[in-house]
């Protein structure tokens, strides 16, 4: 056994360096980059969250609203049509994001719009 390999992480002399470069500068730019991409990913995600539960409410209001007065339905179609739109946004979120991920996101959403069109 080596003498190197009795020595404790904490006692090695080397110094720890977050970002390797040259000036202070141009950490501060790289470091401004990284907030500002952090920041355009959150406000992209709370938009989509915000498309996809205004999507999911407006789709259960206009049904009820429409079975209502159109057709007239029994008790029973108001929690039926609201389980079948559940479900078929769930499997829509799982199925087609995996979809999207595998063929890509251009594909995927041709496909989705496909899918909801028909």
């Amino acid at each position: 056994m080596s003498a190197e390999s009795n020595v404790q992480p904490a006692q090695l002399d080397i110094p720890l360096v977050d970002e390797p470069h040259a000036d202070d500068a141009t950490a501060e730019k790289t470091r401004s980059a990284s907030r500002m991409k952090l920041w355009k990913s959150r406000i992209v995600t709370a938009s989509s969250n915000f498309a996809v539960q205004y999507n999911y409410n407006d789709i259960a209001w206009t049904g009820k609203v429409w079975l209502a007065s159109l057709y007239g339905y029994p008790c029973w179609a108001d929690s039926l049509s609201s389980n079948i739109i559940f479900v078929g946004t769930l499997f829509g979120m799982v199925v087609l994001g995996v979809v999207g991920d595998v063929v890509g996101r251009s594909r995927g959403m041709v496909l989705t719009l496909s899918v909801m069109a028909a």
